[in-house]
């Protein structure tokens, strides 16, 4: 697999859970407090955590830390940005506008792409360690 589908499909993957989240929190609790939905939301970036955690590790066992790196830092990139513009897109109403609501969320930017590309490269420089004693 290239290194641009690898990227496309954890993008897609890590995405599309994120929006499963995003349509479904507030379904889940309607006459919540906040402290569910919070919990929820607590839940979610564990869960976020584990899967890039353990998806890193397979591939640090399976290609070459660069490459890993460099797979895993793109989709970082990516799921920083379409979480800020899905976020965008979903808050928008006539007091904010989509390019208002996006510079006002840039903040998470840095944050989402920590949350999917540091539990991924220490997942893959473990897998990469283990992959070196098996050759």
């Amino acid at each position: 697999m290239s290194v641009i589908s690898a990227v496309l499909v954890r993008a897609i993957v890590l995405g599309a859970g994120i929006g499963v989240y995003t349509w479904l929190a507030p379904r889940l609790m309607p006459d919540d407090d906040g402290l569910g939905a919070g919990l929820l939301a607590f839940a979610l970036i564990i869960l976020i955590i584990v899967v890039t955690a353990v998806w890193g590790l397979v591939d640090g066992r399976r290609r070459e830390f660069g490459r890993v790196a460099v797979i895993w830092l793109v989709t970082g990139v990516l799921v920083a940005v379409g979480w800020s513009i899905g976020l965008a897109v979903n808050g928008a109403d006539s007091s904010m506008s989509i390019p208002e609501l996006m510079l006002a969320d840039v903040a998470l930017l840095p944050f989402t792409f920590g949350l999917v590309a540091a539990p991924a490269l220490v997942g893959g420089a473990i897998g990469q360690a283990f992959a070196g004693r098996r050759r």
